[in-house]
């Protein structure tokens, strides 16, 4: 009756692993490189395997040997990461994707959460987003996730899997400063009283929703 989380110590995955291990869940963190400060306070209560959801024989071994029932599915490259090289991103998120649903197909898995993003919405976005907005990405992030939106889908209406996703805007949260990922460091550095720049922005573009990481993991245990 074990709980698996893909990308298991990365920012949202080591603070949902912290949630399920209070509860005391069986708890697998499966990622390619791991972060082993996150985990720090709970690592003699949770199992940590390194493997890549690219690989599909690493993926089935680590559901197969640990008996999964449920699967937290957040490993992924982000925006940028994907723009500076789309041929990983595809491989890493949508290929990935695939594999996890493949293995939870193959090993009679109950459910899956899939983390999604508000970047599958793009051209033509109103100010209010419901779900009849159009999704037309512009980004290669944003169009491999309404992919995989698209393949959750497909795989529960042909093999009856538990497919359940969050579009999540924008992470903030401590001690995070990825390329791309601005909004954490512009928060920290008002907060140490430094100035900050932002390369990622210019006057006059439009506001982005934020969700803090605690929140973005309580979220995702709760769907």
């Amino acid at each position: 009756m074990a709980k698996l989380i893909t990308g298991g110590t990365g920012y949202i995955g080591a603070e949902l692993a912290h949630i399920l291990a209070a509860r005391g869940e069986e708890v697998v963190l499966f990622d390619v490189a791991i972060a082993e400060y996150r985990i720090e306070d709970i690592k003699n209560k949770v199992k940590v395997v390194r493997g890549d959801v690219g690989n599909i024989s690493e993926v089935a071994n680590v559901v197969k040997d640990n008996k999964i029932t449920e699967i937290y599915h957040m490993g992924a490259l982000l925006t940028l990461a994907s723009e500076s090289d789309p041929w990983a991103s595809f491989r890493v998120n949508v290929v990935g994707t695939c594999n996890v649903l493949e293995a939870a197909r193959l090993f009679d898995v109950e459910k899956m959460m899939f983390t999604s993003s508000m970047g599958t919405y793009g051209l033509g976005m109103s100010d209010v987003v419901d779900d009849l907005t159009i999704q037309r990405p512009t980004n290669l992030y944003g169009c491999g996730k309404l992919y995989c939106e698209g393949l959750g889908r497909w795989y529960r209406n042909k093999f009856g899997i538990d497919f359940r996703s969050i579009r999540y805007p924008s992470t903030c949260g401590p001690n995070v400063r990825a390329p791309g990922h601005w909004v954490p460091a512009m928060i920290q550095d008002a907060i140490m009283g430094k100035a900050h720049e932002c390369v990622y922005a210019s006057p006059g573009d439009p506001g982005a929703p934020v969700i803090y990481v605690t929140d973005a993991a309580r979220a995702a245990d709760m769907i």
